[in-house]
């Protein structure tokens, strides 16, 4: 009787990508959509006159 028997190597699970790129695209999805509400002001500039 052997104590220890050889294991064949098993890979380790991987990650699934596919929620965190889901989440990735919604994000991008929202920030693009919240920056065409922004209505960004500028200084304003005495130009000289020509």
């Amino acid at each position: 009787m052997r104590r220890f028997q050889a294991v064949p190597y098993q890979d380790q699970s991987e990650i699934n990508l596919s929620p965190m790129l889901d989440v990735v695209f919604i994000m991008l999805i929202f920030f693009i959509v919240v920056a065409s509400f922004i209505d960004e002001q500028g200084l304003p500039v005495l130009l000289p006159n020509s």
